[in-house]
């Protein structure tokens, strides 16, 4: 599985009593986190647990060095989304450049508007 290494360590680093285990495919995936209720990989903004509300396990912050030495007692790096606005769409739409350059979204109306989605999407995905 994905990470199940560098989990391992965290888990034995931070004296948490965690099983491991892979599923076969990723349907098999989310049917046994939903059934188990345990700790998952899970990954943000995603709509596949977003209901469950699940909890974030935040580790000590990244280490570059520690990780370069096979060292995973830390938080992976995190890989931000960005927004871009575009100089040049200034000059074709004033408003639309100026809605860019100032939109700013919390991590908790983002996760709020995926369940929202996944609520209007149903279990099937969107029409």
């Amino acid at each position: 599985g994905w990470g199940v290494y560098i989990m391992i360590q965290q888990a034995a680093a931070y004296s948490m009593p965690l099983a491991f285990t892979n599923a076969k495919d990723y349907s098999r995936y989310i049917s046994l986190n939903m059934q188990i209720e345990s700790t998952a990989y899970y990954w943000s903004p995603d709509s596949t647990f977003a209901d469950v509300l699940p909890l974030v396990v935040e580790l000590p912050a990244y280490n570059p060095g520690e990780y370069r030495a096979g060292i995973y007692k830390t938080m992976s790096s995190r890989t931000a989304i960005e927004k871009w606005a575009i100089p040049a769409l200034k000059a074709a739409e004033d408003r639309s450049y100026g809605l860019m350059k100032n939109l700013y979204v919390d991590q908790s109306e983002i996760q709020k508007l995926v369940i929202l989605h996944k609520q209007i999407a149903g279990p099937s995905g969107p029409d």
